[in-house]
This record gives C-alpha cells, sequence and structure tokens, in this order.
C-alpha cells in the first residue's frame, strides 16, 4: 500500500492545490487593488481554517487587545509585546502538549496488564 504511492496520490491532490493556490493568489491581488491592509488578507486565510467554535473567542482576544490591552501599553508598545505574548503562549501550549503525552506513554508503559 505504502510501496506503490497509492496513499500519497489518496493524499495530494493536485486539483486542489492549484485550485487553493489560485484562489488563494487572486484573494490576495484582490484586497491589494482596493487598498486594504495586507493583514487583512492573513486573517483571512486564518479564519477559514477556524473552526466555529473558536471565532467567538478569537474575535474577544482581538477585540481585547486592540480597544482595552493598546489603550493601557499604547499602541506602539503593544504591537511589539503582541508576537512575543503569541510565541509565548504556543510554546507553553506545546510543552504542556508533549508532558501530558509523556505522563500517558509513562504510565501506559509501567501499568500492568493482565493476561
Amino acid at each position: 500500500y505504502f510501496t506503490g504511492g497509492t496513499l500519497l496520490k489518496e493524499v495530494l491532490k493536485p486539483n486542489t492545490i492549484v485550485a487553493g493556490g489560485i484562489v488563494g493568489t487572486l484573494l490576495y491581488i484582490i484586497i491589494t487593488l482596493l487598498g486594504a491592509p495586507r493583514l487583512l488578507f492573513y486573517g483571512m486565510v486564518g479564519g477559514m481554517g477556524t473552526w466555529p467554535h473558536m471565532m467567538i473567542p478569537q474575535f474577544f482576544g482581538a477585540m481585547l487587545g486592540r480597544y482595552y490591552i493598546a489603550k493601557r501599553l499604547g499602541r506602539k508598545r503593544w504591537r511589539a509585546y503582541a508576537p512575543i505574548l503569541l510565541a509565548g503562549y504556543s510554546c507553553g501550549f506545546g510543552l504542556i502538549g508533549m508532558t501530558s503525552v509523556a505522563i500517558v506513554l509513562i504510565s501506559k508503559a509501567i501499568s500492568t496488564i493482565v493476561f
């Protein structure tokens, strides 16, 4: 199954990849021609992959950052801190995930199995 390349052919669909590339490029060109900020494009692309139950917390977080934290820290200072905050959150999320997996693997390795 793996040697014939059929699994790779099932996963990678050239028509879908090309169509996505064309749609993304056209969307970027349209946003640029309209004079909208380029970050709008990345927000739209990121929003397309967002599950519906995550839209409300993301929106709330964006509003909190823009209207509350930016006013307290200053817009320029907040823009400097935001990527660092995101990197720290992502790193912590990964560390918690890896720690959880390690605990599960260790507990399964030392547990007694009744035969």
